[in-house]
C-alpha cells in the first residue's frame, strides 16, 4: 500500500498536528455530474486535527487497518457500498480538484 494516502502535518515538537484522507469516489455513487448532466466522480478529504501527537508514521500494517476502518466509515456516513470509494493520495486529490493545499505552513513528517 502507498503509505502516502494518510497525511501527518506538524511532525515538529510543539507544532498541531493534522492528519488528512483523501478520497475518490466513484460516478456511480450518484453525487455529482458534468456539465452536461452525466454522472461523474467526486472528491473527498477529511483533515482531523490531532489531540494527542504521534511522534512517528504509522506502519504498514496500521495503515491498512486505517485504510479498512476509514472505508467502511465513510462508506456508512455516505449510504454507498464501499467499493465506490478509493483512497488517494493528496497529491492526486490537489490534482483533481485544483484545490490549495489544507495546512501549507506547517512542516510535514
Amino acid at each position: 500500500m502507498d503509505c502516502r494516502c494518510i497525511t501527518i502535518r506538524g511532525m515538529a515538537p510543539g507544532r498541531k498536528q493534522y492528519i488528512s484522507f483523501c478520497y475518490r469516489i466513484a460516478k456511480e455513487a450518484g453525487f455529482a455530474s458534468d456539465g452536461e448532466g452525466n454522472p461523474s466522480e467526486c472528491y473527498l478529504r477529511l483533515s482531523f486535527g490531532l489531540d494527542k501527537p504521534v511522534d512517528q508514521k504509522p506502519s504498514k500494517a496500521e495503515m491498512e487497518q486505517v485504510k479498512g476502518d476509514s472505508l467502511q466509515a465513510i462508506a456508512e456516513v455516505l449510504q454507498i457500498d464501499a467499493s465506490l470509494l478509493t483512497v488517494i493520495t493528496e497529491e492526486e486529490y490537489l490534482s483533481a480538484t485544483e484545490e490549495q493545499k489544507m495546512f501549507p505552513d506547517t512542516a510535514e513528517g
